[in-house]
């Protein structure tokens, strides 16, 4: 079985958090900068997304059956990915993103989350179920999230013609593959599908960070006023 104690898993997370981190505080400040919405719920969402993988840092454990915060450590992955999916559905629908679809949005993320949750507590015995077990439905549900939010992002970015932003949406394949990975490994645990959804993690970070180093060095932030 795959030792989620073991220094490659703990490197791993390190350079998720720090990959991450960088997601956001350049999404936020680009955010300021130029007013788009689609930039500070990038920030939001990865926030929670962070969080998570803190928390997989702080509980690096092969003891994973009844361990809480591995439970706590899905919910939150799982809502940040279902804040940047409203996210982008709202700004579709919307003409302009403000403060009030972020609160909106975060509200709204709680009901899938908490259904599936609840959904789970139905289907599963009473008893606290295997790891695994729950792995299994919140990797499923995380896929149906990010495959919206990768078609949304590609969307988005020919609509307006960012070709810039074009890096979003094969970050986010790329996430997606490695939620897959991670699902393979939850239903058939090997080392393979372990180290490859790590890398794949990084893999997808990476290149949102790389997008912010080609911002940052055109020195061109996209207006708002610029659809």
């Amino acid at each position: 079985n795959a030792d989620y104690s073991n220094p490659v898993t703990f490197v791993s997370y390190v350079i998720a958090i720090a990959l991450s981190w960088v997601v956001i505080f350049y999404s936020y400040r680009f955010y300021k900068v130029s007013g788009l919405f689609t930039l500070g719920s990038i920030a939001i969402g990865f926030t929670f997304i962070l969080t998570s993988y803190v928390l997989g840092l702080l509980n690096l454990s092969p003891d994973l059956e009844g361990n809480t915060l591995l439970w706590v450590r899905l919910v939150i992955l799982s809502y940040g990915f279902t804040f940047l999916a409203l996210s982008y559905y709202h700004k579709i629908k919307e003409s302009e993103g403000t403060f009030h679809w972020v609160i909106r949005n975060c509200a709204l993320s709680i009901i899938p989350v908490s259904f599936l949750i609840l959904l789970l507590q139905y289907i599963l015995p009473a008893t606290v179920p295997e790891y695994f077990t729950l792995e299994q439905m919140f990797r499923i549900y995380n896929l149906f999230m990010l495959g919206y939010i990768c078609k949304s992002a590609l969307q988005s970015s020919v609509k307006h013609g960012r070709m810039q932003f074009m890096y979003v949406p094969v970050a986010y394949a790329v996430l997606w593959l490695g939620q897959y990975t991670w699902l393979l490994n939850a239903i058939d645990e090997n080392y393979t599908t372990f180290f490859l959804g790590s890398i794949l993690k990084i893999i997808g970070l990476a290149i949102l960070v790389g997008m912010i180093y080609n911002i940052i060095k055109a020195k061109r932030v996209p207006d708002i006023n610029n659809k």
